[in-house]
């Protein structure tokens, strides 16, 4: 939207300001994080996700300031649709990891097997809630008008 309308310095500016966040929140979470759990990792994760959503709502919010964004019918439904194929998926894949204990005793031949399983599961888990909730590869299609 934003290059459509030839205005490619916000983007750029909200770009920066995520980048910023990242690393504010990077300091913020790692440290304390590793330091109580040593689980620093997690935080860095964590400000990665938290500055990925600050962009794209501030991208959103843009897009609907400068360039009269407007949601089309149906978003709602298929955010629904969406938020219980995640559910479902996030379901599959924690019971599934309980079949991994002893992960680090297993040869890479093992792990590689076991994880590509738990990645097909998630995805039929996730596949199959979007189609059981009524989503069909004809809806996945942009529809193109033009003025």
């Amino acid at each position: 939207g934003f290059y459509a309308r030839q205005d490619t310095k916000t983007p750029v500016r909200i770009g920066i300001i995520a980048m910023v966040a990242n690393m504010v929140m990077n300091i913020a979470l790692v440290i304390p994080l590793h330091h109580y759990w040593q689980v620093g990792h997690a935080g860095l994760a964590l400000a990665t996700a938290a500055s990925a959503w600050l962009n794209a709502g501030l991208l959103y919010r843009g897009l609907g300031q400068k360039a009269g964004f407007r949601r089309l019918p149906g978003w709602g439904r298929y955010s629904l649709q969406l938020g219980l194929a995640v559910a479902a998926m996030t379901v599959c894949l924690w019971y599934g990891l309980q079949w991994f204990d002893g992960w680090q005793q297993w040869g890479a031949m093992q792990r590689a097997m076991h994880l590509a399983g738990l990645c097909v599961a998630g995805s039929g888990a996730y596949i199959g809630v979007m189609i059981a909730c009524g989503l069909r590869l004809k809806d996945l299609r942009g529809s193109v008008s033009s003025s």
